[in-house]
């Protein structure tokens, strides 16, 4: 497995653990100022963990740029059909800022990891600056 799809992989896995920890929420119950149970404990944990992931310490945002970038880079062309693939222009003819540029492989998955790390180091940055007391 190459490390950019195993870092993509990695990016959604706070989406995935914030539906687990609601739907674990339902039975446990969750505890604001008082503990509720069921549904309303399923909405108000996905709801305050889920602004808390994107504004108190913006998890969400950074992991959905290295999606994009990951989609953008390793997905497949978004054409929809074989013939306007053909009929594309030489590059040539393109002027030189929408000229496409061939980038290795290797290059790719180097450029995927820098990206994901300084995602994630932006990240602890902004946590240690919004909350020092939880660094110490």
């Amino acid at each position: 497995m190459k490390l950019s799809k195993l870092l993509f992989i990695l990016s959604l896995a706070p989406a995935v653990l914030l539906i687990a920890g609601s739907v674990v929420s339902m039975f446990t119950g969750f505890r604001v100022f008082h503990k509720v149970y069921g549904i309303e404990a399923l909405y108000t944990f996905f709801m305050l963990n889920g602004v808390g992931m994107i504004v108190a310490v913006p998890v969400f945002p950074a992991c959905m740029i290295y999606q994009i970038f990951y989609l953008r880079t390793f997905g497949p062309p978004f054409e929809k059909n074989s013939a306007a693939a053909e009929q594309k222009p030489d590059s040539d003819d393109l002027p030189l800022l929408i000229r496409p540029v061939i980038i290795s492989d290797n290059k790719k998955e180097i450029i995927s990891a820098v990206l994901f790390s300084a995602l994630a180091a932006a990240v602890i940055g902004y946590s240690r600056l919004v909350f020092p007391e939880v660094w110490g």
